[in-house]
């Protein structure tokens, strides 16, 4: 079980507005989309820093979804 557990991840669409936003996140994303509405920076997250990440980006005040991958 703990094997299995160290293999989940996490996958993170942040929106966000501007490009500048970006540079107030610790860790570089794993791919950016651009849409009419904004950008998305995607993120892959290991599971044992998954609440971290959500409490970095909660008190950036980034909007986001997550789920596992």
């Amino acid at each position: 079980m703990s094997n299995s557990k160290k293999q989940i991840k996490y996958l993170f669409n942040v929106n966000s507005n501007c490009k500048k936003t970006l540079k107030k996140i610790s860790r570089e994303p794993d791919k950016v989309i651009e849409t009419e509405k904004g950008l998305i920076y995607i993120f892959i997250i290991k599971a044992k820093n998954k609440y971290e990440f959500m409490q970095e980006l909660n008190n950036l005040r980034f909007k986001y979804v997550y789920r596992v991958i």
